[in-house]
């Protein structure tokens, strides 16, 4: 016996198999699609890690470096070899700005601005050397200009 409508129950089944097909074609689709996007992605996650890695590592470096070339500047007008200081000051800071040249402006932003106001503060720290000096000098001038004054006046006053 066979049903009356075994052509539509036949057709049925085969859109019904069609459409199971293509639903599960299109979720493997979709899986494997997911699958290989979060690969890409995990891919650039670690690429991006190693490259921030990288940079940090760096800006640890030049902050290290930054801080032992404001120990040495620290150690200027200490009594120490000042020329040898700021040989050694002279040959940090152009270490430092190699250093700067090699990693990405936006990534040594703050190092660059550390850098140009050191440039301010050594050219002032020389002046006030300088100007020390300069006073020193002239200290000694007035208290032997004193001297010689008050010499005078004993003679002066000798002679009377």
């Amino acid at each position: 016996m066979r049903a009356q409508n075994q052509q539509a129950i036949t057709t049925g089944y085969f859109k019904f198999f069609a459409f199971l097909l293509a639903s599960v074609s299109i979720g493997v689709l979709i899986y494997f699609s997911f699958m290989r996007t979060s690969e890409v992605e995990i891919n650039r996650i670690v690429e991006q890690t190693a490259e921030y890695s990288r940079v940090h590592v760096r800006q640890i470096e030049l902050t290290n470096r930054i801080d032992e070339l404001y120990h040495y500047i620290s150690l200027l007008n200490t009594g120490r070899n000042d020329v040898h200081l700021m040989n050694a000051i002279s040959r940090r800071k152009q270490e430092i700005i190699s250093m700067m040249s090699d990693v990405n402006n936006r990534d040594v932003r703050l190092h660059q601005q550390l850098m140009s106001q050191m440039a301010v503060f050594l050219n002032l720290k020389d002046e006030i050397r300088h100007v020390s000096i300069e006073e020193d000098l002239v200290r000694a001038d007035l208290l032997q200009c004193i001297e010689e004054n008050r010499q005078a006046t004993r003679r002066i006053n000798i002679r009377r």
